[in-house]
């Protein structure tokens, strides 16, 4: 490992595609490192990992179970992007009304729990699903839906004649991670992890790590219905918005907490949760 020239990185091809991938591969090769893209399904990089098909898994963060893989560490975070998700909506169904949003909109979500945030705001709206649609601009071109829910840092540079309404993580909660990237390695590789240290951001894992731990309290599987949202002030307070998805017993639960120190706020944050409602 020591004389590793060629480093291979198993991606997403969307992921691998996108800006956060440019730019680590512009930041490896400034260290020396010749960089290849392997391009494969989320649900396949760990095993690729593991088997040496690749030297480190690019996977976005909110993607990943809070709980450890066995043999397979976090060596990095990116810097984060735009963690928020914003609305593109058609012309016509603009309206005065909250989220701009004309009475009974269709709007196409990429995860359920999105469904639930905006039908927070606006009962009246029709989600409709659509886990898989390579960018957001498919469906309104084909005038299948009024508006589309998508990520602020995936949306195409080019955003035609619709409607832009970015809607602020502290109201529209975003899933544990979101708009960061992780560098997967294999746990035994300590020579690439000592290598990727140039390339972390403590600042980013101070705030998803709360975000994470969350999640992990409540069992770590990132389709629970939750979004968890961390940031911080100029005097270093953290300041977490968190909401958790309807039960038959409890409706949706939002819950706000500030902390000088991030020692037991995910803590805090799971009893308020758990609590409301």
């Amino acid at each position: 490992m020591a004389k590793m020239t060629l480093l291979t990185i198993g991606a997403d091809e969307a992921v691998a595609r996108g800006p956060q991938a440019r730019l680590l591969t512009q930041e490896l090769e400034g260290s020396g490192l010749t960089v290849r893209f392997e391009y494969l399904p989320a649900g396949k990089l760990s095993d690729a990992l593991l088997d040496g098909v690749i030297d480190l898994a690019f996977h976005p963060l909110w993607q990943l179970p809070a709980n450890p893989v066995d043999a397979i560490s976090i060596a990095a975070l990116t810097t984060r992007e735009d963690p928020a998700y914003a609305l593109l909506i058609q012309p016509a169904a603009v309206a005065g009304k909250p989220l701009r949003l004309r009475e009974g909109a269709s709007v196409s979500v990429s995860f359920p729990f999105a469904g639930a945030q905006l039908q927070y705001f606006r009962p009246d709206l029709q989600i409709v699903h659509n886990s898989f649609l390579p960018d957001p601009t498919t469906l309104l071109q084909q005038k299948a839906v009024d508006a589309v829910l998508w990520p602020v840092s995936n949306l195409p540079s080019e955003q035609g004649d619709w409607e832009f309404v970015r809607l602020h993580p502290r109201e529209f909660v975003p899933p544990p991670g979101q708009g960061a990237y992780a560098l997967l390695v294999r746990t035994g590789d300590r020579t690439l992890r000592q290598r990727l240290r140039d390339f972390h951001h403590p600042e980013v894992s101070a705030v998803t790590n709360v975000e994470r731990k969350v999640l992990r309290l409540l069992g770590g599987d990132p389709k629970l219905p939750l979004g968890v949202f961390c940031s911080r002030d100029e005097a270093e307070n953290f300041h977490v918005w968190a909401v958790m998805g309807a039960t038959e017993r409890k409706p949706l639960r939002r819950v706000q907490l500030s902390s000088n120190t991030s020692h037991l706020l995910a803590e805090r944050v799971v009893e308020e949760l758990e609590r409301e409602g």
